[in-house]
């Protein structure tokens, strides 16, 4: 309404003329802050349109709008126009509450789209925090380690155990016969000199996460499948590909689509207050993992505790 009102300023100036009764015309300075308006409110606009969309997005998409209302409103609250900071520091206030409870867990998702990784993080963060922006970049790079360390706890899929990969059940490459490979007999052959070289260099090597994080990004096109990019590289990061799974399907609001617009006032009925914390929560997941079609059931529930 207010971007439709601001194109038809000549009309508004006209008014007085038209309509001898009309004396409610927008001064200069009413335009002013119906433009700052427009520019701020753009912002959180965008991003509620985010989630109406008609496919439920993942969380990696809503850390491109979090971290560009941050910067914008930190810019706007420290402006030298009255009228912009006074409008803006209140918003600020609010959004900060948000930013700081999901900041980490929306910056987790973000690093597990191979187009942007760590690098948009350091970049945003930068933008954001200046000179303390280290600390916080450090905060995400140790927290996403810390949680992939847990999922290297849980135990893989069964097709990537023992399917056709060449892996026996001990762990090592089956050989056909020690004797046949090199002339070596009596069981000791090349099998325990795998298993020799395994146990000398698994320090050394690089875990999934390690090795996806120094691999160059992916180009950035418009239309991108993240979900089907990690569900083609699952034999490749097996461990990963499902701790990226949980992440990116996690809820980003508890408010539905139908509801993000909606300006009336809500009433809990008597059975809706008597439930738990919990089971809200249960059940706001639920339905949102009903509502996405075509995306696999979601085997284990991620819990962030590192909010920045």
């Amino acid at each position: 309404m207010l971007v439709s009102a601001s194109e038809l300023k000549e009309v508004f100036s006209c008014l007085d003329t038209l309509e001898p009764d009309y004396n409610k015309i927008p001064t200069h300075e009413d335009w002013k802050v119906i433009d700052n308006l427009c520019t701020y409110l753009k912002l959180l606009y965008n991003t509620a349109n985010l989630l109406t969309s008609s496919s439920i997005p993942t969380t990696n998409m809503f850390f491109h709008e979090a971290w560009k209302i941050q910067l914008e409103l930190a810019r706007a609250s420290t402006s030298e126009d009255d009228v912009i900071s006074n409008m803006t520091k209140p918003i600020q206030e609010n959004f900060d509450k948000y930013w700081k409870n999901c900041c980490l867990v929306l910056a987790i998702a973000v690093v597990m789209d191979p187009r942007f990784k760590m690098k948009l993080v350091e970049f945003s963060f930068r933008m954001i925090y200046g000179e303390e922006a280290v600390s916080y970049i450090n905060t995400v790079d140790e927290g996403i380690h810390e949680l992939f360390s847990k999922y290297v706890g849980l135990p893989l899929p069964l097709n990537l155990l023992n399917g056709n990969s060449g892996i026996g059940d001990s762990g090592v490459v089956k050989q056909e016969d020690d004797a046949g490979a090199g002339g070596l007999g009596n069981g000791l052959g090349l099998t325990d000199f795998d298993v020799f070289i395994m146990e000398s260099t698994s320090q050394q090597s690089k875990s999934e996460l390690d090795q996806y994080l120094e691999e160059s990004l992916l180009p950035r096109i418009h239309e991108f499948d993240v979900m089907g990019w990690w569900k083609l590289n699952k034999s490749k990061y097996p461990t990963l590909s499902k701790m990226a799974h949980d992440i990116l399907m996690i809820p980003v609001s508890s408010v539905g689509p139908e509801s993000v617009f909606e300006t009336g006032v809500k009433e809990m009925d008597r059975y809706r207050c008597k439930l738990s914390p919990q089971m809200v929560e249960a059940l706001f997941c639920a339905k949102d993992w009903m509502r996405c079609e075509g995306v696999e059931s979601i085997e284990s529930n991620v819990r962030m505790e590192f909010p920045i």
